[in-house]
């Protein structure tokens, strides 16, 4: 009877994460759009105050404040004055809810059911689940920040650092999974984060140091450093190269537009931190494809 009831749980433990994840979306969204780029980032006089209408400045009541839902409802418009709001809104509250989906994906990734049948320590594999949450939570703020100011908030890299330290303490887990020993891993835990800091950080100090500070910014090649140590080695590299593909396709798109010239900055951490979810969702398919292909 139990074993039957386990499908529902886990569509209820769902259903109640993503509802929670809109929620964190929101609040990491108001965050991000009030960043001035200078401070902290969780100061009272960012996270404090009620929401109002940018245009009109109505202050908003709870009820149009309801993730996802309010903006459907009022069909992405302001009440009072019928301003569009934009789409950033509920995007950004459907991403916070599917990050908070996350610790389902690794629970069936490690096939931690199985492990737990056979008697096996699962608790450092959701800990893992848990530190990448709370990293891809982290990396959802940062890219709002960067897209909108082009700068990397120190404290977003530094927190990151400190979730790829606690993974060295932990199992070592490559996305690319037997791919992983054509590269020569993995390696133990901490040599494997370790050197996967250090050739993010080498990778892009040495594109500032050759462009003479043009082509990439101090916080990319803080945030590359700090990835490392979450994501380890050899995933990095897959990391980088997915991180410039879509960048490159991106660029590609804007000039073809016209929405950009070929000198434009654009801001590169959102590229980094979708080639890490390149990495980790699609990381062994993607090292299949190109290793069946050569």
């Amino acid at each position: 009877m139990l074993i039957a009831q386990v499908p529902i749980i886990v569509l209820s433990s769902s259903v109640l994460l993503f509802l929670l994840g809109t929620i964190l979306g929101s609040f990491i969204n108001v965050v991000g759009l009030r960043y001035s780029g200078e401070g902290r980032l969780f100061d009272f006089t960012i996270i404090g105050g009620r929401s109002r209408c940018s245009k009109c400045q109505k202050q908003l009541s709870w009820y149009e404040l309801v993730p996802v839902l309010s903006f459907l409802i009022q069909q992405g418009k302001c009440r009072y004055c019928e301003q569009r709001l934009s789409l950033q809104y509920p995007l950004v509250e459907i991403m916070g809810g599917l990050i908070m989906l996350l610790p389902v994906y690794f629970y069936n990734y490690f096939d931690l059911a199985h492990k737990a049948l056979l008697g096996q320590d699962i608790a450092p594999y959701i800990i893992i689940a848990v530190i990448w949450t709370f990293a891809a939570l982290a990396m959802l703020l940062l890219t709002i920040i960067d897209w909108r100011l082009q700068i990397i908030p120190d404290q977003i890299n530094l927190f990151l650092a400190g979730l790829g330290v606690a993974m060295i303490y932990l199992p070592a887990v490559s996305f690319l999974e037997n791919y992983a020993f054509i590269f020569g891993g993995p390696l133990s835990s901490l040599a494997n984060h370790l050197l996967a800091g250090l050739m993010g950080l080498i990778f892009f100090g040495a594109i500032i140091a050759i462009s003479n500070g043009k082509a990439m910014g101090g916080g990319d090649m803080k945030l590359a450093g700090a990835l490392g140590l979450l994501l380890g080695y050899p995933d990095i590299i897959l990391m980088i190269i997915s991180a410039f593909v879509i960048g490159a396709i991106w660029g590609l798109y804007l000039i073809a537009s016209g929405k950009s010239k070929f000198k434009a900055k654009v801001p590169f951490g959102p590229f980094i931190v979708l080639g890490v979810f390149v990495t980790i969702f699609y990381g062994h398919t993607l090292a299949n494809w190109y290793f069946t292909l050569v």
